[in-house]
């Protein structure tokens, strides 16, 4: 069996001409191509509708926010492999098709990456009070991050925009930054490519939530378990500081002689 990243275009739903990102598990074989495709794993907005519930080929792995992760095994891939002579290949079709319906298999297929905009805020008020302030979670001579009770920003100080923005609600649920118990908790690597976001709540320590793991450059994420960065950058080595106004429209970002009204291009 193997296991490889590919795309696939059995996602007949209406409109929909581009080919979606998938994993695709492969029986291997003897034959000229040497390996058969025998699942398909993909997400899909939840209200869309393809042929693959139609036909009973397909399971849920994971529903989240409005998407969901199917894993789909073809039926004819299925019947063909059952007319050979050699079983080999079918039963190997039957292991994983009962591995994935048993929950005996964890896939993990969140590595998915997904565009970065999906996290945005949809409407935030620049007139709304900022709660307990911001924290620094990054800064270079290009940009900073960060942070505070609604989410997290990363602002461009040549620019001077907004790249982009994280809203908590659609990461963990809930507004909060850690600063207390619980809340989101933010680490992002010393050259600002890389960035971490997971729930964290002192009161149930053993509880698990996905993280988030977002690359800068390509404004992409993808979710997974959580393992902490090695190298974070470390906000105590800033030179900069957030300076919060009483609303988010007078925030500043103060670094020696100079300063950055953050949210005037809002």
């Amino acid at each position: 069996m193997t296991i490889s990243d590919d795309i696939t275009y059995e996602y007949f739903v209406e409109g929909q001409s581009e080919p979606l990102n998938c994993v695709t598990l492969k029986a291997i074989h003897g034959g000229e191509n040497g390996e058969i495709p025998i699942a398909y794993i993909y997400w899909r907005a939840a209200d869309d509708h393809g042929p693959e519930a139609d036909y009973g080929e397909c399971v849920t792995l994971v529903e989240r926010k409005g998407n969901v992760c199917l894993c789909w095994m073809p039926m004819n891939t299925k019947i063909g492999l059952e007319l050979l002579e050699d079983t080999t290949l079918y039963d190997e079709y039957d292991i994983v098709e009962q591995g994935i319906l048993s929950g005996e298999y964890e896939i993990e297929l969140l590595n998915l990456e997904r565009d970065l905009s999906e996290l945005a805020f949809d409407d935030l008020d620049m007139n709304a009070p900022v709660g307990v302030g911001f924290n620094l979670a990054f800064e270079n001579d290009d940009s900073i991050i960060f942070y505070g009770t609604d989410g997290l920003f990363c602002y461009d100080l040549s620019e001077k925009e907004i790249i982009f923005s994280v809203d908590f609600i659609k990461v963990s649920g809930t507004t909060g930054a850690v600063q207390g118990t619980a809340g989101t908790d933010v680490s992002v690597s010393q050259d600002g490519q890389s960035m971490i976001l997971v729930y964290s709540d002192m009161d149930t320590p053993d509880a698990v939530y996905d993280a988030y793991y977002i690359s800068i450059p390509t404004m992409t994420y993808h979710c997974g378990e959580y393992h902490p960065m090695e190298d974070a950058f470390n906000p105590e080595n800033a030179v900069g500081y957030v300076l919060p106004g009483a609303v988010y429209s007078h925030t500043r970002y103060i670094r020696g002689n100079s300063s950055w009204d953050v949210f005037d291009s809002q």
